[in-house]
């Protein structure tokens, strides 16, 4: 193939993966205020398709816009691996994607003021500083019950493996200690434990979780041997801001569409 031929080749599959990522958060967007409208207007199908046609179009072409620069600047800076875990490999080039989604952002809400700047972009810090540690977004989800056990292994580019459930990619069950040993008590607080299980079913819990171990695991991997109680217990108030901060910034445009419906 010729290079040119290359190229042209390689930028229309980009642009078809920039398109198929905007039209999946149109379709997203679109029945998420669908369900929303229902409820509010208990049933009333005339009401809710002028709801769903009108007030949240513009959120629609919002919300295709912010996830097609978001989608075409994801390999800025840093490449997938075997995983399908994302890896830095260039500073200047992640801070660029950075720098465009979070202007794009910025100027697709509206407002011009300096507090609602600073969130955008403090959001968006939080999440690239979550893909950067754990090398993919945050899953609001419970985490799912590993096959092979509720104690893992770091894969070898260091990143927590996660779980194949029906079919579908999952974060495992994150949330305590990953161990066996010392776990057989109903108090204790391991991966899959009655503690942990409980713990689970708080929304984006899991994710703090893993969020938190990566950076144990990358704490260990540094210093050659096991965490402090102290590092493990100081690291927990910084991992929260930052995982429920990206989420923050992950469902943004769903949580500010769904308080302006709740508002009318």
């Amino acid at each position: 193939m010729a290079a040119g031929t290359a190229a042209t080749a390689t930028a229309a599959a980009t642009s078809v993966g920039w398109a198929n990522i905007a039209l999946t958060a149109v379709a997203t967007s679109a029945t998420s205020n669908a369900a929303i409208s229902v409820i509010n207007n208990q049933g009333d199908l005339g009401a809710v398709l002028k709801d769903v046609t009108s007030n949240a179009l513009k959120g629609y072409a919002t919300s295709a816009a912010v996830a097609g620069l978001a989608g075409y600047t994801d390999s800025w800076g840093r490449e997938l691996t075997v995983d399908g875990n994302y890896k830095l490999v260039n500073a200047t080039d992640r801070l660029k994607a950075y720098a465009a989604n979070t202007a794009l952002k910025g100027l697709l809400s509206g407002k011009d003021d300096a507090k609602s700047w600073l969130t955008i972009a403090g959001a968006g810090a939080m999440m690239e500083l979550y893909q950067y540690s754990v090398g993919r977004e945050p899953d609001a989800r419970p985490g799912v019950d590993r096959p092979e056990g509720a104690e893992f292994t770091p894969l070898d580019d260091g990143f927590i493996p996660r779980v194949t459930a029906d079919g579908v990619i999952r974060e495992g069950k994150n949330i305590g200690l990953n161990r066996v040993d010392g776990c057989g008590s109903f108090y204790s607080v391991c991966h899959g434990t009655p503690i942990s299980n409980t713990l689970d079913n708080v929304p984006g819990f899991n994710a703090f979780s893993t969020l938190q171990d990566q950076w144990m695991i990358n704490l260990e991997a540094f210093k050659g041997g096991n965490m402090s109680v102290f590092e493990n217990l100081g690291s927990m108030p910084p991992a929260l801001l930052v995982n429920y901060g990206s989420m923050y910034d992950w469902y943004r445009l769903l949580i500010e569409s769904n308080r302006k419906s709740n508002a009318k």
